[in-house]
């Protein structure tokens, strides 16, 4: 006798039918469901080499940076809003120093190879000898900033990653005597990143 045609044969399979199909469609929902978000502080200090052109004045340096923020972690997703303070001393045809105050996003992919890419924006503080009309300009500029760049890093332990970083940063000013000019100012050093549990 076929089980359809058999009554309880057909219950009894659809008795099993039913748990496995409820187990499956748990497993597929699982899978589907976004990560649990744990935030997690992350302190992030950095060492670069510079190169900065302002208008026709070219130069190099070295920088220090420190950043800091929350590491939101929707695994294996990085999202990380972070502010950073930026410290620069230039050298060749102007010279001089700069700061910056920057706050944006940092979004990337949580591996052994972490790579991620970031936007910031914020304060900028340029003093540099450069060349205007009627002779030079050496006083302080205030003005904006707006950064981006790529990150590599690569995860030592659960706490640590250590990695190459790319920044290119374009610091906006009103100069006496020229208006509003651009500094360009591209950096590649190492960063070094210890995230708290």
């Amino acid at each position: 006798m076929r089980a359809a045609d058999c009554p309880l044969r057909a219950s009894a399979a659809a008795s099993r039918a039913v748990p496995r199909f409820v187990s499956i469609a748990t497993f597929g929902l699982a899978l589907a469901a976004p990560a649990v978000a744990t935030a997690e502080p992350v302190f992030r200090p950095g060492l670069d080499g510079s190169f900065v052109k302002a208008e026709d004045a070219l130069a190099g340096g070295g920088r220090l940076s420190f950043a800091t923020g929350y590491n939101l972690e929707y695994e294996p997703l990085l999202i990380v809003p972070e502010l950073q303070l930026t410290g620069g001393i230039y050298g060749g045809d102007t010279t001089g120093y700069a700061f910056r105050g920057t706050v944006g996003m940092r979004f990337g992919f949580s591996y052994t190879f972490e790579p991620s890419i970031f936007l910031r924006g914020g304060f900028a503080h340029d003093t540099l000898d450069i060349g205007v009309e009627g002779g030079e300009l050496t006083e302080g500029l205030n003005g904006g900033s707006v950064q981006t760049g790529l990150a590599f890093d690569f995860r030592l332990s659960r706490e640590m990653t250590l990695g190459p970083a790319f920044t290119y940063d374009a610091g906006l000013f009103d100069g006496p005597g020229r208006g509003v000019f651009v500094v360009h100012t591209m950096s590649l050093g190492l960063s070094f990143a210890y995230w708290l549990q």
